[in-house]
């Protein structure tokens, strides 16, 4: 596990170009295990993490890493999907309009554009025979690769601006996280 700053220089090193990645992602990837590794010191109690923390929590691992394993539909059959207002507080909160946008379309997909906060209800929605909700989460979902370009810069930019909220410890590797984006 990197350090903070360790981690910072990421964004200058070869890591950065596995898998055609942006510029910031090897970086990111390095804060956001550190912001796991607290999540696990606080029983993962999410809402125990200052607020810069979650949304970066939110953006990047709730929404981006769902959307990127299995698009918006997997992000919302998802135990993600219980996270929808907050990802949209989080998008407002570094500026993401682009994304915030295909975020707030695939909202209004829903019936009655609402979002089930029950699991089940939302599965239901996404199962739906009579529901077009599917066929327009994948539309949505190349949208939101189309601009997911915006996430990373801005997310970096969190993170310069307020190093002290990321300044976290360091933590043993042999106790870094075992989970993955996505999952």
């Amino acid at each position: 596990m990197h350090s903070l700053e360790g981690a910072l220089e990421l964004v200058t090193s070869a890591d950065r170009v596995a898998r055609g990645a942006p510029v910031e992602h090897a970086a990111l990837y390095a804060i956001w295990e550190r912001i796991d590794s607290r999540i696990q010191e606080l029983d993962d109690d999410v809402d125990a993490l200052n607020p810069r923390e979650r949304a970066f929590h939110m953006l990047f691992f709730v929404l981006d890493g769902e959307v990127d394993n299995g698009g918006l539909e997997q992000f919302f059959f998802n135990s993600s999907g219980d996270n929808v207002e907050a990802v949209l507080d989080s998008l407002v909160s570094v500026g993401a309009e682009r994304t915030l946008a295909v975020l707030r379309s695939a909202v209004e997909a829903f019936p009655g554009s609402v979002v089930p906060r029950d699991i089940e209800k939302r599965r239901e929605a996404l199962a739906s025979d009579r529901s077009k909700l599917p066929a327009n989460l994948d539309a949505l979902t190349k949208d939101y690769y189309g601009v997911r370009g915006e996430l990373y810069p801005l997310l970096m930019r969190l993170v310069l601006e307020h190093r002290s909220d990321f300044a976290l410890p360091d933590v043993p590797k042999s106790s870094a996280s075992s989970r993955k984006r996505g999952q």
